[in-house]
């Protein structure tokens, strides 16, 4: 059972039948982080010596090597199971969590700054990408990506004080995820489909999303996936917010240069760059309902599954 005082969260019920419906509710909940649980996702892709999806079957004894990267706060436990159903000749996972480690010791872990970047995010970065240029045209680099991904993953244009004040401005205006890693695409060199300029082999990319409609480009920024904006479309999104002339001038400067073509834009989607490499989301809200609802179903109740797509603030969402 998820939840360790599953007995005392029942027991609170003031009658027997409030007691059973804590404990419908709970064993619901239950399965529905189950079925995103980062060991299970990762798990349910492998059999045997293949990665097998609805698409396609991946064979993995055809590869001299395996690669594993990941960054995110789910990438340990995505990691580990890589590590239990295929042969990982090294990587290096980005985490949050301090307490978090790995039996398999030839994957590094490594911890960074969420929702604020730190030296570590750094620091983790320059080890993914270490590992990232060691995988030749016969090897497989596995990409395990999760929420948190782009605070955590990071090789910046500009020094770490002005990563971490844009951050700070970009999380309190108000601007969606999508418009913020838009942001951080361009002022980085691995985020925004960069990090697979540096691979030789084939890329697949594991991804339990946290963003409504599971869009790749920005799920932890999109290190792996084409990128259909530019430097134009992040100064608007300065603009919007009013922050164009509160950003750090080195951050404003690199933007600038980008669309005056002094720096090459992110790969776009008929770039050569992506040939080889295979994005999957393994995970992501509508996994976790669904499971929600066939538990409700099966212990007795009739459902509704109104929407995987809900937006906004909380507030007002809810009301």
């Amino acid at each position: 059972m998820f939840f360790k005082n599953f007995e005392q969260i029942v027991s609170n019920g003031q009658t027997s039948e409030l007691k059973r419906k804590r404990e419908d509710v709970l064993e619901i909940l239950t399965s529905a982080v189950d079925a995103v649980n980062s060991y299970n996702a990762v798990k349910k892709v492998f059999d045997k010596d293949k990665l097998v999806f609805e698409s396609e079957e991946i064979d993995l004894t055809s590869f001299e090597h395996i690669y594993v990267v990941g960054f995110g706060k789910a990438s340990v436990g995505m990691a580990c199971a890589v590590c239990a159903f295929s042969k990982v000749t090294s990587g290096v996972v980005v985490t949050n969590d301090s307490r978090a480690k790995l039996e398999n010791d030839c994957i590094e872990v490594v911890v960074g700054g969420h929702p604020i970047p730190d030296i570590g995010s750094i620091k983790g970065a320059e080890k993914i990408l270490d590992i990232v240029k060691l995988c030749g045209e016969n090897d497989l680099l596995i990409v395990l990506i999760s929420g948190g991904g782009s605070a955590l993953l990071c090789k910046p244009r500009v020094c770490l004080k002005d990563l971490q004040k844009i951050t700070d401005l970009l999380l309190r205006c108000g601007a969606d995820i999508n418009e913020i890693n838009t942001i951080r695409k361009h002022i980085s060199y691995v985020k925004g489909g960069q990090l697979v300029k540096h691979v030789k082999g084939v890329v697949v990319s594991l991804v339990i999303s946290d963003i409504v409609g599971d869009p790749l480009e920005f799920i932890a920024s999109g290190p792996t996936c084409s990128d259909s904006t530019t430097f134009s479309h992040a100064k608007k999104v300065l603009e919007k917010y009013d922050l164009w002339n509160m950003i750090p001038t080195e951050v404003k400067k690199a933007i600038e240069e980008g669309i005056s073509g002094s720096i090459d834009e992110t790969p776009k989607r008929d770039d050569p760059l992506f040939e080889y490499v295979f994005n999957y989301i393994i995970a992501n809200n509508e996994i976790a309902c669904n499971a929600a609802e066939k538990k409700a179903i099966e212990i007795g109740y009739k459902t509704m599954l109104l929407t995987t797509s809900l937006t906004g603030e909380a507030k007002e969402i809810g009301r």
